[in-house]
């Protein structure tokens, strides 16, 4: 949980799948694309959502990475006996307060942090080294390609969202 600092589920760790394609990637200083999941796994014979990114990566000379959103395919932050000992208990479904947009967020962001750590991307946009990052997105995860720039303007350089269900 990224949001509530009581929340148990806090200090837990769960694998998140994700794609990751450096095959056009130039180094420290190139662009990284994220493709931004939404409502369905990123089954391995599916590959990349929107396969018109990695020719722009060849392009630019960038990465791109695809996260799976959280609750789809493998990436379950909570494990079905949870699920069950909630429900044995009486309490409500463990998965409805970390099932939002808010969460989803966080999970891109930190996956994001992690992939430029380790190719040795800088944080500082005033760097050589800096690796500008463009969320991708069409529907559900063109809002969060959206949403992913105005919550967080400082990791999210450029966002790209079709149809986004947007209500300004």
């Amino acid at each position: 949980d990224h949001v509530a600092s009581s929340h148990r589920h806090g200090h837990e760790r769960w694998s998140q799948r994700f794609y990751l394609s450096h095959e056009y990637f130039k180094g420290p200083g190139s662009p990284i694309f994220v493709i931004m999941g939404g409502e369905g796994a990123i089954e391995p014979s599916t590959g990349f959502m929107y396969p018109f990114i990695l020719q722009l990566a060849q392009t630019f000379g960038a990465m791109v990475l695809q996260p799976e959103h959280r609750f789809y395919g493998q990436s379950q932050p909570v494990t079905p006996a949870e699920i069950e000992m909630a429900r044995d208990d009486g309490k409500p479904d463990p998965r409805l307060k970390l099932l939002t947009v808010e969460q989803a967020l966080h999970d891109a962001v930190r996956l994001i942090h992690f992939v430029r750590d380790r190719v040795r991307c800088s944080r500082d946009r005033f760097s050589p080294r800096y690796c500008p990052v463009i969320t991708v997105g069409g529907s559900y995860p063109g809002f969060l390609s959206a949403m992913a720039r105005l919550r967080f303007p400082g990791v999210v350089d450029i966002a790209y969202a079709a149809s986004a269900p947007m209500k300004f």
